[in-house]
């Protein structure tokens, strides 16, 4: 900004406002009148030719999140009249390169990239180390990535294809605390939905977010012994997406070091969710896991940085230098502002994405999601 000096002088930046990439030209002046005019043409030219455009108009706001309703591929997929297979819907919606039916890839979106017009979608894939970890303290930004995500699988995802078992720990009340409860209210007539949270609450159908953990070990040790009885076992049943909306380890007491001989260990229970994280996604468990910041992810890691490894998918809020270094491989979460994240694959080599978390989704809007939904067949 502090180049721009006078009046109609511009800077232009395709690379994501990097400092020594900014082109500066100069726009020409047209006074009021003549823009009037101008406009009013245009505007009769379109409706003499009824003109339609192929795409939607994208307005960018960079300081407020983006909304899922925003996005013009889930929005395709709303008009679909049925569930594709794997093989029709990438070739008829998503076009991605790296697409293996075999894998029973399931997509999603996460929020709206810095580059206008693009999502940032995430790809599950039943291959090592296929889980999300998030990483970050700001509970609606979370949620509302976690309310897309969720939105996203159900439409890309048959019923058949997917099941979820979800464990919310949120912290804050109102429109983050529902978003779980709604989603499962909403979609669970079509799909298996399992919820907890800190504390059951049997008339909503919510069970201890403890209860929850156990049934996905349970089920991870089944497939397990599946995989260990025939190493080419492929059939292991429903993709189980298992969202651990942790925050802190104080959330859910069994992830805490514990105490050993000489000095903290770390527990059981952090141990057996390492080891999920390490892998179920091969038989088909996928974790989506949110904690707030690197130290807490260490305190459940017991230090060992290589439990990072265990998710190729990546996001960063704001972090300091050092976290966002060890997370991403480059300082850059430390810049961001509210409303901004990183999106990182380590499959991929290309580097972070900065984009726009999506923001909360309301009840009625996820209600309106089912409804379009229910006339699927």
């Amino acid at each position: 900004v502090e180049l721009l000096d006078r009046a109609g002088k511009i800077a232009y930046n395709d690379r994501l406002g990097e400092k020594n990439c900014n082109q500066i030209g100069q726009v020409a002046f047209i006074d009021a009148a003549a823009r009037s005019a101008a406009m009013e043409a245009i505007l009769q030219i379109s409706a003499d030719q009824e003109f339609r455009r192929l795409t939607p108009t994208v307005v960018f706001n960079g300081l407020q999140p983006a909304q899922l309703k925003h996005n013009h591929e889930l929005r395709q997929l709303l008009d679909c009249p049925q569930w594709l297979s794997s093989k029709e819907l990438n070739q008829l919606y998503l076009q991605e390169k790296d697409w293996i039916p075999l894998e029973k890839p399931c997509a999603t979106w996460l929020g709206e990239s810095m580059r206008i017009g693009r999502q940032i979608r995430a790809v599950f894939r039943r291959r090592p180390r296929n889980n999300l970890l998030m990483l970050g303290s700001s509970e609606p930004e979370i949620f509302g990535m976690l309310g897309g995500l969720l939105v996203g699988l159900v439409q890309t995802c048959s019923p058949n294809e997917i099941a979820f078992y979800i464990a919310d720990l949120a912290l804050t009340d109102g429109e983050v605390a529902e978003l779980s409860p709604t989603f499962r209210d909403c979609f669970a007539p079509q799909f298996k939905i399992y919820l907890g949270k800190r504390f059951a609450d049997r008339d909503r159908k919510i069970v201890r977010a403890d209860e929850i953990w156990q049934q996905v070990v349970a089920e991870f040790d089944r497939r397990q012994a599946m995989r260990q009885a025939n190493k080419d076992e492929m059939d292991f049943g429903q993709s189980l997406f298992f969202v651990l909306a942790l925050g802190n380890l104080s959330q859910m007491d069994q992830f805490r070091p514990v105490m050993g001989r000489l000095s903290e260990e770390v527990s059981p229970d952090a141990k057996k969710l390492l080891e999920i994280a390490s892998r179920g996604s091969e038989l088909g468990i996928h974790l989506v896991l949110w904690l707030s910041d690197s130290k807490t992810f260490q305190q459940l890691a017991g230090g060992n940085r290589a439990a990072l490894t265990h998710f190729d998918l990546r996001v960063a809020l704001k972090l300091s230098d050092r976290d966002s270094q060890d997370f991403l491989g480059e300082s850059v979460a430390k810049h961001l502002r509210e409303t901004q994240a990183y999106f990182a694959n380590a499959s991929v080599p290309d580097a972070s994405e900065k984009f726009r978390p999506y923001a909360i989704l309301l009840p009625e809007m996820i209600h309106a999601y089912a409804g379009l939904l229910e006339q699927r067949s």
